[in-house]
């Protein structure tokens, strides 16, 4: 599992990974897709750290994965309290 963590907040989310993956994107933002608040840059690790300090606010994560030379994105919605 990936582990996406807003430290100030102390919460957490878990998203789920292929391990057999080449590589990860994570974009955080306030609409589906967008990466106005995180883009992570291309990732070899299965662990992230961000830090968003918008509580009261919905986020969205879109995790892309690299598999077999294609990538595939799954997008996840958060609360942020």
């Amino acid at each position: 599992m990936a582990h996406i963590c807003d430290l100030k907040r102390l919460r957490s989310a878990h998203l789920a990974v292929d391990r057999r993956a080449e590589a990860y994107y994570v974009y955080v933002g306030t609409t589906t897709g967008a990466l106005d608040l995180v883009n992570s840059g291309e990732l070899h690790q299965t662990s992230y750290t961000v830090r968003v300090n918008h509580p009261g606010s919905r986020v969205q994560i879109r995790l892309w994965t690299k598999l077999a030379g294609v990538w595939r994105c799954t997008d996840y919605g958060y609360d942020l309290y």
